[in-house]
């Protein structure tokens, strides 16, 4: 009997463990309820992202210029993204208002000339997004192989480094065992 009630303790533990673990693959607060300030925020955060690299596509001697801004001056790099992002979205919105007109032309008028403008102003805008993308995605995956590049070359190094980490450390050449030499000697008086 004794051995039963320990087995049903056991199982009890378990279910309550499993229970309060996050799902298997799955980061923690994923599937949690977000607040709608954070989706805001979040929404916001990847429209300056997407701001940034629409214009490092476009224009890269100002991507250039605010790359250096947000190291010389976060403040006013925040405010230029800003105008960036509004400058985009205009663009973005009179690109819109000319599809509408011309949807509304066409709604109207029922021509084939109204539709094919209407096609032929979706598809140049269609063409445009997917050439930043195709150039986006480009860059990224020169990022991931100069990542994987260096990552190569620290797990080709991987030993050579411990072993002069380690020997820095016993021969007092850095400064975290000259402040750990420095506490043990102060300890010794």
């Amino acid at each position: 009997m004794r051995k039963i009630l320990v087995m049903l303790a056991l199982c009890v533990c378990a279910g309550v463990l499993l229970l309060a673990d996050e799902p298997a693959g799955k980061p923690a607060g994923e599937g949690t309820k977000v607040g709608k300030g954070e989706r805001m925020r979040d929404f916001g955060e990847r429209q300056k992202a997407m701001a940034v690299e629409y214009l490092k596509a476009t224009d890269p001697a100002k991507y250039e210029e605010l790359k250096k801004l947000k190291e010389t001056n976060p403040e006013e790099f925040k405010k230029q993204v800003e105008v960036v992002k509004a400058q985009l979205k205009e663009k973005f919105q009179k690109e819109l208002d000319e599809m509408k007109v011309l949807a509304d032309k066409y709604r109207e008028t029922k021509s084939d000339a109204d539709k094919a403008a209407l096609r032929t102003k979706m598809e140049e805008s269609m063409k445009k997004r997917l050439e930043f993308q195709t150039k986006r995605i480009a860059d990224m995956e020169k990022n991931v192989a100069e990542a994987k590049g260096k990552l190569a070359e620290a797990e080709k190094n991987f030993q050579a480094k411990i072993d002069e980490r380690i020997n820095n450390i016993l021969s007092g050449k850095t400064a975290g065992a000259d402040a750990e030499k420095a506490k043990k000697d102060e300890q010794a008086e």
